[in-house]
C-alpha cells in the first residue's frame, strides 16, 4: 500500500520552493517570499485564463506551464486565452517572474527577496510557449534565461544568486532544444559540469550514490535529482529516446571506472524509488515527494530505462492521484499538467483515468474564465 500525501503539501511552486511552496514537498510555507514587493504580488481578479483557483502570486506562471505542457503532452488543445495569459506575464526583458498582475511593472530581480523574473518561471514558460508554437517569446525567454547562467556553470534562481541543481535542470531541459546552436552547446556543456562536480559519487552512502542535493556539498534532495535528470535526459514535453545504459561502482569508497553524470544519476533515481516502493522521499519533511516521484519517473520513461521501476512509480503515482491533484476550486493545475506528462510517456496509462482522476478534465475545468 503506498502512502498518500497530505492535502497541504499538494501546492506546487517554483525552486524558491525548496525553501517554501516547491512541489509538492512537505515543506512549509514559513520560507516563501513575503518579502517581494506588493504591486506585482497582488492577485489580479481578471486573470482569464489562468489555471487554478489558489493564489497564483508564488507560483502562477509555473503552474501555467506544467498545465499547458500537460495538455500538449498528450495532444490536447490548449485555450487562447491560457496562452495570451502567459504571454501577458513575459517581462520586457524576456524573462518571467512568479506573477505579476496585468498592469504592474516586473520586480528587478532581488534573490534577497525573491522578487523579480527567475530561472524557474522562465523555464517552464519557455517550453510551454514552444509546445504551443510561440517561437518568438519562448526564444525570447530563453534568452533571458541564457543571462542567468554563473561562472561555475550552474543557473541561479534569480540573477545574482548563487546557482542551484534545481534551476540548473530546468533551465537545461529549457535550452536543450537549441543544443544544435554552438553558443547553448557550450553553456549546456558548461551546465553538466556543474551538475558532475555536485553529483553525489562513491564518499556518499549507498542509497545516494548518483543522486545530487540542491546545493553542491548537501545532502541528496529528490526534486533537485529529480530536475536535473529531466534536463540531462530531456526538455518538456518529453522526448521519448532511448539513451545507452550504465550505472556508478564503487568499490572501497572509490568508483570503478566511468559513468557519464546522466546515467550515474538515472541508477540513482531508480534505486531511490525502488527503495520506497515507488516513490521518492521529501527532502523536507517526512512522508513521500509525490512531484519528485512523477519527474523521476518522467525522466526514466524519456530514456526507455528501469521499466519495472517506472512501472511500480506510476502504480504509486495513480495511488495518490486523487489526493495530490485534488478537485474543483482545491484543483492543482500543476499537479494535473504533471501527472498528464507521466501518462504521456508511460505505456498502458490513460489520461481520463489515472487512478480514477480524469487529469484532462479536471484541468479544463479549472481554467477561469
Amino acid at each position: 500500500m503506498h502512502p498518500t500525501l497530505p492535502r497541504a503539501t499538494r501546492t506546487l511552486g517554483t525552486v524558491a520552493a525548496t525553501l517554501a511552496l516547491i512541489l509538492g514537498t512537505a515543506a512549509t510555507a514559513s520560507a516563501a517570499p513575503a518579502q517581494a514587493p506588493a504591486a506585482s504580488r497582488t492577485a489580479d481578479t481578471s486573470d482569464a485564463g489562468l489555471y487554478g483557483a489558489a493564489d497564483p502570486r508564488f507560483d502562477g506562471v509555473y503552474r501555467q506551464g506544467l498545465a499547458i505542457l500537460g495538455l500538449r503532452a498528450v495532444k490536447a488543445s490548449v485555450p487562447s486565452s491560457a496562452v495570451s495569459w502567459l504571454v501577458r506575464q513575459q517581462c520586457p526583458n524576456g524573462g518571467f517572474q512568479s506573477y505579476r498582475a496585468t498592469a504592474a511593472a516586473c520586480d528587478a530581480p532581488n534573490p534577497a527577496t525573491y522578487s523579480g523574473p527567475d530561472s524557474n518561471s522562465t523555464a517552464l514558460a519557455a517550453m510551454a510557449l514552444r509546445s504551443v508554437g510561440r517561437t518568438k517569446q519562448a526564444a525570447r525567454a530563453t534568452s533571458y534565461l541564457r543571462t542567468l547562467q554563473n561562472s561555475d556553470g550552474g543557473f541561479a534562481y534569480y540573477k545574482g544568486g548563487s546557482s542551484d541543481v534545481n534551476s540548473t535542470g530546468l533551465a537545461v531541459a529549457a535550452l536543450r532544444p537549441q543544443a544544435g546552436s554552438t553558443a547553448v552547446a557550450t553553456r549546456l556543456a558548461r551546465a553538466s559540469r556543474f551538475l558532475r562536480s555536485a553529483q553525489l559519487r562513491c564518499s556518499a552512502p549507498a542509497q545516494d550514490q548518483g543522486l545530487l542535493p540542491y546545493q553542491p556539498a548537501g545532502p541528496a534532495n529528490s526534486l533537485a535529482s529529480a530536475q536535473a535528470a529531466l534536463g540531462l535526459t530531456t526538455t518538456l514535453p518529453a522526448k521519448v529516446r532511448r539513451v545507452s545504459s550504465d550505472r556508478l561502482t564503487c568499490r572501497d569508497g572509490k568508483q570503478v571506472g566511468s559513468v557519464s553524470t546522466r546515467n550515474a544519476l538515472l541508477a540513482g533515481i531508480a534505486t531511490t524509488l525502488r527503495a520506497g516502493n515507488g516513490t521518492a522521499p521529501s527532502s523536507f519533511g517526512s512522508g513521500p515527494d509525490i512531484s519528485a516521484t512523477a519527474q523521476m519517473a518522467i525522466a526514466l520513461a524519456a530514456a526507455k530505462q528501469y521499466p519495472g521501476t517506472v512501472r511500480t512509480a506510476v502504480r504509486a503515482l495513480k495511488a495518490n492521484a486523487a489526493e495530490y491533484t485534488g478537485a474543483g476550486s482545491e484543483a492543482s493545475p500543476a499537479a494535473l499538467g504533471t501527472l498528464l506528462q507521466v501518462a504521456a510517456v508511460t505505456p498502458n496509462t490513460t489520461p481520463s483515468s489515472f487512478g480514477g482522476v480524469d487529469l484532462t478534465k479536471e484541468l479544463r475545468s479549472s481554467i477561469r474564465r
